[in-house]
């Protein structure tokens, strides 16, 4: 027996995930997640809410509205020059559109937001405690607001993707860092080129990904025999965190 798909309302805030990805120089879509969710429910409702005035963001508009007509709200239309003002607008009118579905649109069974930061966990709370409708969530890992994680019935946090692999530089990294190795930029492209087989150019924009993005840095260091080097030192809370490496 065919299981029935819960009539869904989905609300996009696209400021948080753009920057987010761009950010990270990651390559996710919005269209993966709104793939997943036709797989187990019928979309009644899709709003998707940004400032496209920035020059980074701008072609995206063009873009989403082809896919997706009727269903952009520019929110940098309406707004001062203040990035800051710009951004708490889009999540004013983002929130506006969710209560509005909610009272005029009661057939919506569930509510399904692609958010990050915790404004809207008080309007999460109220969906599902005074109109037992279900709440859940996606975004991307390491932009999920707590509040937002302990609030919504369920979530699922967006592994980035990125156009660079960085499992092969990470892990010779991390073997010269267990056997208290240096770690010198040239010495280490090598290595990890060779052991992994890889064009050694693409294993060294890589790691200059990670040392311009500050996931990695290099230090000077006093080497015996050597004098003074740069040693590269990678923040790992950080680059798992993010999903840049897994053990």
């Amino acid at each position: 027996m065919q299981e029935i798909k819960k009539i869904t309302a989905v609300f996009v805030d696209y400021d948080n995930w753009f920057w987010h990805i761009h950010n990270k120089n990651a390559t996710n879509d919005i269209d993966d997640i709104f793939n997943i969710i036709k797989e187990y429910s019928s979309i009644a409702h899709l709003s998707i809410y940004a400032d496209f005035s920035h020059d980074f963001i701008k072609a995206e508009k063009a873009r989403l509205d082809l896919k997706y007509p009727r269903m952009i709200h520019d929110c940098g239309s309406y707004t001062d020059s203040n990035q800051f003002a710009r951004k708490d607008l889009t999540d004013f009118y983002l929130l506006d559109d969710i209560y509005q579905t909610l009272f005029t649109n009661p057939r919506i069974e569930q509510f399904i937001l692609v958010v990050g930061d915790g404004h809207f966990h008080s309007a999460i709370s109220h969906i599902r405690m005074f109109h037992q409708k279900t709440v859940g969530v996606y975004a991307l890992k390491g932009s999920l607001s707590p509040l937002i994680k302990n609030n919504a019935d369920w979530f699922t946090e967006i592994e980035p993707q990125y156009s660079h692999d960085f499992s092969k530089i990470l892990s010779t990294l991390k073997y010269n860092e267990e056997r208290s190795y240096f770690s010198f930029f040239n010495s280490i492209v090598n290595l990890s080129s060779k052991y992994h087989n890889t064009d050694r150019n693409e294993i060294a924009r890589a790691l200059s990904y990670l040392i311009e993005h500050e996931y990695a840095c290099q230090q000077k260091v006093e080497v015996p025999g050597e004098g003074e080097r740069q040693v590269i030192k990678v923040d790992w809370p950080r680059v798992k965190q993010e999903g840049l490496w897994k053990q």
